[in-house]
């Protein structure tokens, strides 16, 4: 298990508690014409962080949120810099990166958002 855990953690993968929580906000036009193709498209991004996320070990999909004002998917991540970057990664891809808004769950409570936040390094 040892020797496991250590070509895992050579190959990138972070070993740490599920403490941390990532929530990405992502706004839309209020077209209802259009929300179904939102809807999908909100479905198809939580798709490809949680593959991001998942395939590093970094952490995963913890659910989503989907309603007229706009989509919300929560993640658990074992790293917040490492989470950021990857989240982020996956928003420019898809074009996403200046409509939406990566904030972290902080342990009072409340949340700040990613723009602020101040690496541990």
């Amino acid at each position: 298990m040892k020797r496991l855990v250590e070509e895992k953690e050579n190959q990138g993968f972070v070993q740490c508690h599920e403490d941390k929580e990532i929530k990405v906000d992502i706004a839309y036009r209020e077209d209802a014409a259009e929300y179904e193709t939102f809807r999908q498209a909100s479905y198809d991004l939580q798709d490809k962080i949680n593959d991001s996320l998942l395939s590093t070990g970094i952490g995963y999909t913890e659910g989503i949120t989907i309603n007229e004002s706009g989509a919300t998917i929560y993640f658990f991540v074992v790293d917040e810099d490492l989470g950021i970057v990857a989240i982020q990664k996956i928003l420019l891809e898809q074009k996403l990166l200046n409509e939406s808004s990566v904030s972290l769950l902080q342990e009072d409570g409340n949340y700040i958002s990613a723009n602020t936040y101040q690496s541990k390094d």
